[in-house]
């Protein structure tokens, strides 16, 4: 029984060292300031692939880029703009690397930071880089 103990706890320390340790959890999160002068939390920045399947069994990849930020718990308004002033930074980038989608989240957390909501915004990148809003995903 001790050696079970004392080998979960070695493969437990190596785990914790290989994922960062203390420096990896505690870093803070990156922060981007938005062309409206506002500046965001970034909780993930990244490429993101995706598969739809629709009810004619069709199926259909995406790929687009992804941003999602801490949002302000009580200012919808204030999130809406920079949303907005978000889709002018990553439009351009996304258009520099041949993507036509991107999706940018608000994360909102609640109950004392337990739970977090997301709302989705998906855009379409036209040439030259600018966007179009889409109501619902593409």
């Amino acid at each position: 029984m001790p050696r079970i103990v004392v080998l979960s706890f070695i493969v437990v320390t190596a785990a914790w060292f290989g994922l960062g340790g203390y420096e990896r959890w505690t870093a803070p999160n990156p922060r981007w300031r938005l062309p409206n002068g506002d500046t965001i939390e970034v909780l993930s920045y990244e490429n993101e692939y995706g598969m739809s399947v629709s009810v004619s069994a069709k199926a259909q990849g995406l790929h687009s880029l992804s941003l999602t930020f801490r949002a302000s718990p009580n200012d919808s308004r204030r999130d809406s703009g920079d949303v907005l002033a978000a889709a002018q930074l990553l439009c351009h980038w996304a258009d520099s690397l041949g993507l036509s989608v991107v999706h940018i989240q608000p994360a909102h957390a609640v109950l004392f930071g337990v739970v977090t909501y997301y709302r989705d915004f998906w855009f379409h990148v036209r040439a030259g880089g600018s966007c179009d809003a889409v109501a619902s995903h593409p």
